[in-house]
């Protein structure tokens, strides 16, 4: 994997690109690993794995197993797990949902109109929204980053309009965000779309609250079932671990994917200890039960991003599947009571099993941050810049929990 020290995005080499086999190899020789990689495997390592009765990826459980499973997808293709991920496809190919994301920044924007706005994608990936704004009026000189180079798109053969420029570079979600324009300066705008749903960041944590009051962190684990053939249970717990598929022999490396366990253990906690913990006991302690997952992560990053990525002026865009409505209430000082958000325990796409998508309390802490947060219902935004258009309607008919998250300070 490709490393950025000086914080500038890296140029990608298209010869990074290719799609990556792998072959045990002898201890010392180095793989290009998936971005979420825990270690390279040796060879007696290996062969150690076709006999082993402990089948958890990892023995211990952490708050961040879901990311053993995340790592065996960015070990594949990119047109095998990420073209395909379940609701993915909404913030690329519908026309109106574009034009609702350009219209978002043009009116948080409106005396950027001399030069080029400087956007930076963040978990890019190969999709290629650029094409639909390039049917906008404005100029966007855009960089896009991934974790790896593998999961980037040939600028080059981008298919966009005069009035977009392309470039790409790494930058791994892992790291501080410290992003910086090819020509020194800071960026207008940051956008991710589904970035903070495909890995659980350090700052990323869930929380329950059993019925007798008592609070506790979720901690997980991910196992390879014990019914699976020798072979499979070889390249599954390879790629797991390392994010390199072996020689699978044509077995269907999705489907092995879909076959792993997750187990969950509940750890009591102190909620005045932990980061953001009064928020949450202030915003749903008077709940009898309540799961609540905590998006630090994001939060870091959008901390982060101001302080070193944008410029004077400048949005940190989010688009997502964000927010569950539940029986979750907040009260006011006038004593009412009004509904917020909390996200559920449910899957997103092909990649991310947990989510950590709850934009309200994201918005909530932010606020409290000095920070302007608005949320758009994005499929209702989209819908008024179909204009009429009936295949871009039915595309939108029935999707729910998509949101966008505007920043800004």
């Amino acid at each position: 994997m490709q490393h950025n020290p000086s914080s500038m995005p890296v140029t990608q080499n298209p010869g990074e690109r290719e799609t990556r086999g792998y072959v045990p190899r002898p201890n010392g020789t180095s793989l290009n690993l998936s971005p979420l990689a825990i270690q390279v495997l040796s060879f007696d390592e290996i062969v150690s794995l076709r006999s082993r009765t402990e089948i958890a990826v990892r023995p211990e459980y952490t708050f961040d197993a879901v990311n053993d499973i995340n790592r065996a997808y960015y070990g594949l293709p990119s047109n095998t797990a990420f073209l395909n991920s379940g609701l993915a496809p909404y913030f690329v190919e519908i026309p109106s949902v574009q034009h609702a994301l350009s219209h978002a920044i043009e009116s948080h924007l409106p005396n950027r109109v001399r030069r080029p706005i400087k956007l930076v994608e963040i978990a890019a990936g190969l999709r290629n929204r650029w094409r639909l704004w390039s049917e906008t009026r404005r100029r966007y000189d855009v960089t896009l980053t991934d974790f790896s180079p593998h999961i980037l798109p040939d600028s080059a053969h981008q298919e966009v309009g005069e009035n977009i420029s392309l470039r790409t570079g790494v930058y791994n979600l892992y790291e501080p965000l410290q992003l910086t324009h090819t020509d020194g300066g800071q960026f207008d705008v940051l956008l991710a779309t589904y970035a903070f749903d495909s890995v659980w960041l350090p700052g990323d944590r869930r929380y329950v609250k059993a019925k007798n009051g008592e609070w506790c962190e979720a901690v997980y684990r991910v196992v390879v079932p014990e019914y699976l053939e020798p072979a499979e249970k070889l390249a599954l717990l390879v790629a797991l671990r390392t994010g390199v598929w072996e020689n699978t022999n044509g077995m269907s490396l999705l489907g092995l994917l879909k076959k792993v366990e997750i187990q969950e253990r509940l750890l009591p906690v102190d909620m005045q200890e932990v980061p953001f913990g009064p928020q949450i006991v202030q915003m749903y302690g008077r709940l009898e039960t309540v799961e609540v997952n905590v998006p630090g992560g994001l939060v870091q990053r959008v901390q982060e991003a101001f302080h070193t990525s944008l410029s004077a002026g400048g949005i940190f865009i989010i688009g997502d599947v964000a927010i569950n409505h539940g029986e979750c209430y907040t009260q006011a000082e006038n004593g009412s009571w009004s509904q917020t958000f909390i996200s559920g325990h449910n899957t997103s796409g092909e990649v991310a099993k947990y989510r950590v998508a709850d934009f309200g309390l994201a918005k909530h802490i932010l606020e409290a941050e000095g920070f302007r947060v608005t949320i758009y219902d994005a499929t209702e935004y989209a819908m008024r810049f179909a204009n009429g258009d009936l295949e871009q309607r039915r595309q939108l008919h029935g999707i729910t929990n998509q949101y966008i998250m505007v920043v800004s300070r």
